[in-house]
């Protein structure tokens, strides 16, 4: 069986993103693997904030990272 991933974007205000998804980690049967929620906000044309939160079932090992992206040069 090969592995899945499966994952959702949902836009609730305009330039406002929560993101959901799913990575299998066993290729032999289909299990809770690893899943990930995402948080962006454009602040503007050249300016992005965003936040991941990551949680691994199988470890019960939760990671955060947190980001910005600036455009520099059109």
């Amino acid at each position: 069986m090969p592995k899945y991933n499966v994952g959702m974007v949902y836009e609730p205000a305009e330039k406002n993103y929560i993101g959901i998804k799913h990575e299998s980690l066993d290729k032999d049967q289909i299990t809770a693997g690893k899943f990930f929620f995402y948080f962006f906000h454009a602040a503007s044309a050249r300016n992005t904030v965003g936040s991941e939160f990551t949680l691994n079932w199988a470890s019960k090992v939760m990671e955060a990272r947190f980001g910005l992206s600036h455009k520099f040069d059109d």
